[in-house]
């Protein structure tokens, strides 16, 4: 709940003052006039508003006998939501809402946005599409929300050159109904699931309309049905050719997740023991380095990354290094 302080220029004759609020009414219009304070003086702060309502306040003087005198005009007030994460890509930045809304800002040039619309935006935008999100993401020239309901959704664009992708639009990640978070790096995204597992996604290019249960070339990562469940028969409407399609599988030997993190060629998952384990996906692509636990770190409580480095917070301070394009670890310099 948020505040408002109202506060007025003095009438004279006024022995006190009268505040009316037009309080919301839920999916409706504003409800009747009613008396929300009497004998106040100005400066007054109102409590308990909602973010996100629209309130109406008028403020009556109260002459000494107690007779109602002037009326202010109608003084609309709405407050703000608050955000409650906020992520940052190459050139652009998002945040999650406290209503579930993402809103993001910077470059639109490959529709990190969320929108073909605009070029750039020095102001936050709202995420056509995108409802009721618990955790945001943000990484190159593309982000993701997870909603509520423990799916995921996605947009921006993949690759670069020829190669590259632009979903112009949140696209629904077919299949993922129990994200829990979000990490996003260049070409990548892993969701920790709500079991304590990964699941990392790529894009792969698939014509529209050919069934993922057939033979895909073995270099692409391949839909598992048995995992994320009928292949959804969704067609993206892409800015770029070839037609692309989000594909994810299950990182193995990777359980009993606390959190997920990701840098520019690798991801990195720190255990509920306190332990990390990391794995690369050179040029963006899955597996191509095998996760493995990382030496010398043990009670670790959080992670983050970036670029080519990651850091965890450890009972006696922080650990950084720098991850090679191969997986290779290198203590970090300073």
């Amino acid at each position: 709940a948020g505040h408002v302080t109202l506060q007025w220029n003095p009438v004279d004759g006024a022995a006190s003052y009268v505040i009316y609020m037009d309080a919301p009414a839920v999916g409706a219009a504003l409800a009747s006039k009613v008396k929300y304070a009497d004998a106040v003086t100005s400066p007054y702060t109102v409590n308990g508003l909602a973010r996100g309502q629209t309130y109406l306040f008028t403020v009556v003087a109260i002459t000494a006998d107690g007779n109602e005198g002037k009326e202010s005009a109608a003084i609309p007030v709405r407050l703000p939501m608050t955000a409650t994460a906020l992520v940052t890509g190459a050139e652009h930045s998002c945040a999650l809402l406290s209503d579930g809304a993402v809103k993001c800002w910077g470059r639109n040039n490959a529709s990190q946005l969320g929108s073909a619309v605009v070029d750039y935006s020095a102001s936050p935008v709202a995420v056509p599409g995108v409802a009721n999100a618990k955790a945001v993401s943000a990484a190159g020239q593309h982000s993701c929300a997870v909603l509520s309901d423990g799916s995921m959704q996605c947009w921006g664009t993949y690759g670069e050159g020829a190669a590259a992708v632009t979903f112009t639009s949140p696209i629904v990640i077919g299949g993922v109904t129990t994200a829990v978070s979000v990490a996003s790096a260049r070409d990548t995204d892993c969701a920790l699931l709500s079991d304590g597992t990964v699941a990392c996604f790529n894009p792969v290019p698939v014509p529209i309309g050919t069934s993922l249960t057939a033979t895909i070339p073995s270099e692409l990562v391949e839909w598992d049905p048995s995992l994320f469940g009928p292949v959804p028969a969704f067609a993206p409407s892409l800015s770029k050719a070839p037609a692309m399609m989000l594909v994810g599988t299950m990182v193995s030997g990777v359980a009993d997740v606390k959190q997920v993190v990701a840098g520019t060629d690798f991801t990195c998952a720190l255990l509920n023991d306190g332990t990390v384990t990391c794995w690369s996906g050179v040029t963006g692509r899955l597996g191509s380095i095998a996760p493995r636990p990382l030496p010398n770190i043990a009670g670790a409580t959080a992670i983050t990354a970036r670029g080519g480095q990651a850091c965890v917070l450890m009972p006696a301070g922080v650990q950084c290094w720098n991850m090679g394009r191969h997986g290779c670890v290198f203590p970090a310099e300073g």
